[in-house]
C-alpha cells in the first residue's frame, strides 16, 4: 500500500475513533453536567494539573521514540517496556505520598483520596504504552479505534454515568477515568502482545531516551502552557470558576483537539517512516495541512456561530456564562490544529530540542498573559490564551517554512480553501440562526437545523464549484468517492 493510501486509511480509522469518542464525551458531559456541581469538575481539573505534570515523566517519551525509531529491534521493545513499567511504579508511589502536600497547597482536602485513586493510572498505563506505540508504528489504527472506543464506552461513559446517577459525586469522574485506563491497557496488551520480559540495555536506553528526553522537555514546557491558565484560575479565581472554564475548554476541544489528534498521530507516523526523504516529507506535510484546514476552519466557525445553542444543548442553561469564553477559545482552533501538524513534523524529523525552546516561549506567554487577563475573569483568560496560541503557532510555522522550503504565500494558498469555507459557514450559520429565531423552536431543534443548513450549503458549493476545494480537497473527494464506489 502506498504511503498516501496508508495515511488516508489510517486517518479514516483514527478519525472514526476520535469522532466516536467526541460524541461519547459530549453525551457523558451532558449527563454529568446535569448531575454534578461545577465545583466537582473544578476539583478533578485541579487534580489533573498534577497528574498531567507527573505523566510527562512517567514515560519520558519512550512511546514516541518507538514510533520514530527507523531501525527498531526486539531489544528496543524490551528495554522500553522495562523503562515504562519501572517509571509507572515509581510515579504511583510518589503521587500517593505527595497527595497530602498537594491538597494542603490548594487548601482542598478532597484532593487526597482523589489523587490516591488516580495514582494507579501510572502503573496501569505503563503496561500498555509499548503496545500502543507498536500499533501506531504499524499503522494499525483500526485496532486502536476499537480499543479506544471500547475503553471509553465501558470504562468511562458507563462507569461515570452510573456512579453519577447513584450520587457518587466527584468520585464518579475519578473512577470513570480509572476504568477507562484499565480496560484500555488490557485490550492493548491483548491485541498487540510483545516481549513482556523487561530487559535493560545501556545502548538501547540511550537511543530511546536521547530522543525521549528532548520530547519530554518539550512536553514539560507544553504542560506549563496547557496548565498555566488553570493554575492561575484555581489560585486567583477559585475552584468553581475553574469548573466553568474546564467545561468551556472541553467543548472547544471538539475541532482543535479531536481533528488535531487524527492528523498528529497519522502524520507523525508517516513522516517518521520517510524522515530522510525531505521532498516527500514536504509534499505530504503541505497536502495534509490543506486537508486539515479544510475540515477544522469551517467546523470551528459553525461552533462559534452556534455557541449559545450548543451550550444549552450540551450542558444546560446553568452554564450560559461560558458562551463568551468558549467563542474566544474557538477562534484559536485553527491555530491549534496547524500547530499540531507542525509539531508532528518537528518530532518526526528529530527537532525535539528546537521544539522544546518553542514550548518554553509558549509557556511564558500563557502564564504572563493569563496573569494579566485574570483581572477580567474568564473572558480575560480566554483572550490571553488566544494571544499565546497565536505566538506559539507563529514560532512552529517558522521551522516548517525553513524545513519544507516554502513561503508564506504558498502556505496561504494551501489553506485558502479552508478559509473560504470558514467564511461561507459563518455567513450561512448566522443567517440560519436569525431566520430560525422567528420560530418558537427548542435549542436542540434550532441547533440541529442550523448545522444541517450550513453543511448543505458547504456540500452544494463543493459540488457546483469543485475547484473551491483546492487540489488536496479534490484529491480527498475523488479518493473517498472511488473507495465508496468500489465497496458498493
Amino acid at each position: 500500500m502506498k504511503l498516501n493510501d496508508r495515511i488516508l486509511h489510517g486517518g479514516a480509522w483514527e478519525g472514526a475513533s476520535i469522532a466516536s469518542q467526541a460524541i461519547l464525551q459530549f453525551v457523558v458531559l451532558a449527563v454529568l453536567a446535569r448531575n454534578l456541581e461545577a465545583e466537582a469538575f473544578g476539583t478533578v481539573a485541579l487534580a489533573n494539573i498534577f497528574m498531567a505534570f507527573a505523566l510527562l515523566f512517567s514515560e519520558i517519551g519512550v512511546g514516541p521514540a518507538i514510533v520514530q525509531k527507523k531501525n527498531l529491534c526486539k531489544e528496543h521493545i524490551s528495554t522500553g517496556f522495562a523503562i515504562t513499567l519501572l517509571l509507572g511504579i515509581i510515579f504511583t508511589a510518589l503521587t500517593w505520598l505527595l497527595s497530602p502536600t498537594i491538597a494542603n497547597y490548594f487548601d482542598n482536602d478532597q484532593l487526597i483520596p482523589i489523587l490516591h485513586l488516580l495514582s494507579l493510572t501510572f502503573i496501569i498505563r505503563s503496561t500498555g504504552i509499548i503496545s500502543a506505540s507498536l500499533l501506531q508504528r504499524e499503522f494499525q489504527f483500526k485496532k486502536l479505534m476499537v480499543i479506544n472506543f471500547t475503553s471509553s464506552t465501558i470504562g468511562y461513559a458507563t462507569v461515570g454515568i452510573v456512579l453519577a446517577l447513584h450520587g457518587y459525586g466527584v468520585f464518579s469522574l475519578v473512577l470513570a477515568m480509572l476504568g477507562q485506563e484499565l480496560i484500555r491497557a488490557v485490550l492493548l496488551t491483548s491485541l498487540r502482545p510483545h516481549t513482556f520480559l523487561p530487559t535493560i540495555s545501556s545502548k538501547h536506553i540511550y537511543e530511546l531516551v536521547n530522543f525521549g528526553a528532548g520530547l519530554t522537555l518539550a512536553r514539560l514546557f507544553n504542560y506549563f502552557a496547557l496548565q498555566g491558565d488553570r493554575f492561575i484560575i484555581a489560585k486567583f479565581l477559585g475552584t468553581t470558576t475553574l469548573g466553568y472554564y474546564h467545561i468551556a475548554f472541553q467543548i472547544m476541544l471538539l475541532p482543535s483537539r479531536y481533528i488535531g489528534d487524527v492528523f498528529d498521530k497519522v502524520l507523525f507516523t508517516a513522516l517518521s517512516s520517510i524522515q530522510d526523504e525531505k521532498d516527500r516529507v514536504s509534499n505530504i506535510f503541505n497536502h495534509t495541512s490543506s486537508i486539515a484546514n479544510l475540515l477544522v476552519l469551517p467546523l470551528s466557525v459553525i461552533l462559534i456561530a452556534n455557541a449559545e445553542k450548543l451550550v444549552l444543548v450540551v450542558v444546560g442553561a446553568d452554564w450560559l456564562q461560558i458562551v463568551s469564553p468558549l467563542q474566544i477559545m474557538l477562534l484559536g482552533a485553527g491555530f491549534r490544529v496547524n500547530t499540531r501538524l507542525s509539531d508532528a513534523l518537528m518530532r518526526a524529523t528529530g527537532a525535539v530540542y528546537y521544539n522544546a525552546v518553542v514550548k518554553l516561549i509558549y509557556a511564558i506567554a500563557i502564564i504572563c498573559s493569563c496573569f494579566i487577563g485574570k483581572e477580567y475573569q474568564m473572558v480575560g483568560i480566554a483572550w490571553a490564551v488566544l494571544l499565546a496560541v497565536i505566538i506559539h503557532y507563529s514560532l512552529v510555522l517558522f521551522y516548517c517554512f525553513k524545513y519544507v522550503n516554502t513561503s508564506f504565500s504558498k502556505y496561504l494558498k494551501s489553506i485558502a480553501p479552508g478559509l473560504f469555507y470558514a467564511i461561507l459557514s459563518y455567513l450561512v450559520s448566522k443567517s440560519s440562526i436569525e431566520m430560525l429565531g422567528h420560530f418558537e423552536l427548542s435549542a436542540y431543534i434550532s441547533l440541529l437545523l442550523s448545522i444541517l443548513v450550513t453543511i448543505s450549503a458547504i456540500m452544494i458549493t463543493a459540488l457546483l464549484f469543485p475547484k473551491s476545494l483546492g487540489n488536496s480537497g479534490i484529491w480527498l473527494y475523488r479518493t473517498m468517492h472511488n473507495r465508496l464506489t468500489q465497496s458498493s
